[in-house]
């Protein structure tokens, strides 16, 4: 990661700090972010209100922070998995009901 082209000062000072972190948490922040960037946004904002407080609070010592992190990633994640899986089965039943008012 190069802090070069980045254009804004707060940017430039995130990716640092984000260069000095080990390769485990750099892949928990990119997952985090991937997931975050497919989540429907109320669970984006409510996962972004967890880590918020997460942040905010005396949890972030050891390896009780990085645990804390893990569930919400955990609870995105089956979030997704939850919603992702109902979205064929809702869809189904609409295809069904379009063609039989075409084929009638």
């Amino acid at each position: 990661m190069s802090v070069e082209g980045i254009r804004s000062e707060g940017e430039q000072e995130l990716l640092v700090v984000v260069e000095r972190l080990s390769t485990q948490d750099r892949r928990r922040i990119a997952h985090l972010v991937e997931l975050l960037s497919r989540a429907p946004d109320d669970v984006r904002v409510a996962s972004q209100r967890k880590l918020r407080r997460l942040l905010a609070g005396d949890h972030m010592a050891g390896g009780d922070g990085i645990e804390q992190i893990d569930k919400v990633l955990a609870g995105i994640e089956s979030e997704l998995a939850g919603r992702e899986g109902r979205a064929p089965s809702d869809a189904f039943p609409k295809l069904l009901r379009s063609r039989a008012a075409t084929v009638g």
